[in-house]
C-alpha cells in the first residue's frame, strides 16, 4: 500500500484496522485505513485540506480523532467514516499531536504554536474555554 509521507499511524483497539495520516494537501490521501489481513483499503476520510499530523482512535474504541496542518481536531465514526464534529481552528499553527483522556470524554492538543489545549468531547467544546472555540457540527 502507497500513502506519501506518512506522519502517523494507528491499530484500531480491535487490532483489524490501521489508520494513517499524511502529511499532503489531497483530502483524498490524508487519512486512510486499511483491513490488516486483506491489505485492502478499507475507507478514505476526506475532510482535511493540508497535511494530517496526528490519528488516534478513542479508549472506547468507537471515535477515531485526526489534527495537523488545516489547523483542525475532526473526530470520526471511524467504521461509516461519519464525522461526529470538527474543532475547525483549534490552534493558530499546526497541531502536531493529540491525546485522549483515559475516560474518553476529554482530547489535549499541542501545536507548532506552542499552546496546550484541552477539549470536552461530549460537549464538543474547548474546556474551560471561551465560546469561540466551539466546534462545527459534523455533516
Amino acid at each position: 500500500t502507497n500513502v506519501p509521507d506518512i506522519r502517523s499511524l494507528a491499530f484500531s483497539p480491535d487490532g483489524q484496522t490501521i489508520v494513517a495520516g499524511a502529511a499532503t494537501r489531497k483530502p483524498e490521501l490524508a487519512v486512510k485505513l486499511w483491513h490488516i489481513k486483506s491489505g485492502r483499503e478499507q475507507m478514505v476520510l476526506g475532510g482535511h485540506t493540508n497535511h494530517v499530523h496526528f490519528v488516534g482512535f478513542s479508549p472506547d474504541g468507537k471515535t477515531l480523532a485526526t489534527a495537523g496542518g488545516d489547523l483542525s481536531i475532526r473526530l470520526w465514526d471511524w467504521k461509516t467514516a461519519g464525522e461526529l464534529g470538527t474543532y475547525p481552528k483549534a490552534h493558530k499553527l499546526d497541531i502536531m499531536t493529540v491525546a485522549w483522556s483515559p475516560d474518553g470524554k476529554r482530547l489535549v492538543s499541542t501545536s507548532q504554536d506552542g499552546e496546550v489545549k484541552m477539549w470536552d468531547v461530549r460537549s464538543t467544546k474547548r474546556a474551560l474555554a471561551s465560546k469561540d472555540d466551539r466546534p462545527s457540527k459534523g455533516k
